[in-house]
């Protein structure tokens, strides 16, 4: 009885986690420690009384000790360069590498509900989803965002364009919560797609999660999604043809699909504001060079700046015709260029309004001073710069190249292992694991838990699939 008590407590606590995974611009202590790790201690002490819970350890994988090599060098880096953040990162890695990306993936893989765990997930993305578009629906049209009464580390303000809001969700940046749909939110699709579910309800869940998708206006996840797709349709024409002609009707079911939501949002949404919105749009969808060469280059300053004397017009306009839902929807653009203003004059205005290409190269240059162990765990984080906006260079800054080797290595065993799987969605898994990680390219937030809990949920289908026949 105590037994089935402790693995019952454990997937509880787990379907918590997934469906609080998102949640992470609502902080315990500070940015770093989001509402969505306040399960992890109890998921931890849960592990202590499942049955045999040394089986967990007794299911690490081979290319498992990379992450532990990894995490290994991380700790040595801190000894050898501490700083005022090294215990707080050196716990992060702690908490990403060693507990999320293989004890807790063995112990659901061998302890989890798969259906009860793989519904937590799609009701958490559901959930999320819903939360996303009506927050968009309410900014755009309205003027009015009801999130902003919740305690936000970062109140929801980022727009595309002149006024186009960008959804937050409960996250921190839009970019994280179009980063969690395309890792969980494509396994939640597969799995409800497969379900024994009305047409209707299936659709209109996909659509759902690819509507929030789109209304976060991130590049980062629009470049992720097509090259992972890219990745997978090339493995599947060079290694596996057999498979040819089904990943083909599903590419143009899935990418046709895609693309008609993306075309009818956006139509709907430049149909309805000025044609000068449509310059800076273009920066947001990766069109910078295009922008620049029409309109010539514009430093970001100048940018809002411009951007702010269109929205001003734009409400006297409002104001004179006694429109008071445009002036509202305008006035919330107007904050957030305030916002970006106050932000670009601060004291770290030089830092602000770098590119994200400068950052890589100031970030690389200063790896290279020391490219064995690098300059310690939360190096830029301690001397007041910002992030390095690229997982894999803060980890080369961070660990050096020997420990972003063995990261590399770790993460490409676990992509061939899901490759060689018998899994039947193995390529679900595999796209929505590659995006998440082309994702990271973008961002230093590693420890969000959307790419480790993808693999955890992965070794749980792959596993019960091994086990049932047999059974």
């Amino acid at each position: 009885m105590l037994r089935n008590y402790s693995v019952a407590t454990f997937n509880w606590l787990v379907a918590i986690a997934f469906v609080s995974a998102s949640i992470n611009n609502i902080a315990i202590r500070n940015e770093s420690f989001g509402l969505y790790l306040a399960v992890y201690p109890f998921v931890i002490l849960s592990m202590v009384f499942l049955p045999s819970p040394f089986v967990v350890i007794r299911e690490m994988k081979w290319f498992d000790w990379f992450a532990v090599a990894f995490t290994a060098l991380v700790l040595v880096s801190a000894a050898l360069h501490p700083n005022s953040k090294s215990v707080t990162y050196v716990g992060l890695y702690g908490l990403t590498f060693i507990f999320m990306a293989i004890l807790l993936r063995n112990a659901i893989s061998v302890f989890g509900w798969r259906d009860f765990l793989q519904r937590s997930n799609a009701i958490g993305c559901g959930a999320l989803s819903v939360i996303a578009v009506a927050e968009f629906f309410s900014r755009y049209i309205f003027g009015i965002n009801p999130l902003l009464r919740l305690p936000f580390i970062n109140p929801p303000v980022a727009v595309c364009g002149f006024d186009i809001p960008r959804s937050y969700g409960l996250s921190v940046e839009p970019t994280y919560v179009a980063w969690y749909l395309i890792t969980l939110g494509v396994v939640a699709i597969w799995y409800v797609w497969n379900r024994s579910l009305a047409w209707v309800v299936r659709i209109a869940f996909a659509v759902l999660l690819v509507l929030a998708t789109v209304l976060t206006w991130s590049t980062s996840a629009l470049v992720a999604c097509l090259a992972s797709a890219i990745g997978v349709f090339a493995y599947v024409i060079l290694f596996d043809r057999s498979h040819l002609l089904f990943w083909w009707r599903n590419i143009i079911s899935v990418g046709g699909g895609w693309l008609a939501i993306l075309v009818v949002v956006t139509a709907v949404i430049l149909i309805t504001i000025p044609g000068l919105s449509l310059v800076p749009c273009l920066d947001y969808v990766g069109m910078k060079p295009i922008s620049q060469a029409l309109y010539g280059y514009r430093d970001m300053e100048t940018q809002i700046l411009a951007q702010k004397e269109v929205l001003t017009s734009r409400q006297s306009a409002a104001e004179q015709t006694g429109d008071e839902i445009e002036v509202a929807r305008v006035q919330s653009a107007l904050d957030a260029t305030e916002n970006s203003l106050a932000q670009i004059r601060g004291e770290d205005g030089a830092e602000n309004s770098m590119s994200r290409y400068q950052i890589w190269k100031r970030d690389i240059s200063k790896a290279i001073e020391k490219p064995f162990l690098g300059w310690g765990p939360g190096y830029n984080s301690s001397i007041g710069t910002s992030s390095s906006l690229n997982f894999y260079i803060a980890a080369f800054l961070e660990s050096g190249i020997v420990g972003a080797g063995f990261l590399g290595l770790f993460l490409l065993s676990v992509g061939i292992h899901i490759v060689l799987s018998n899994l039947k969605g193995k390529y679900i898994f595999l796209f929505a694991y590659m995006a998440g990680l082309v994702h990271m390219t973008t961002q230093t937030r590693f420890f969000f838990p959307f790419v480790w809990l993808l693999l955890a949920l992965f070794w749980l289908e792959n596993k019960r699939q091994a086990v049932e026949p047999a059974s």
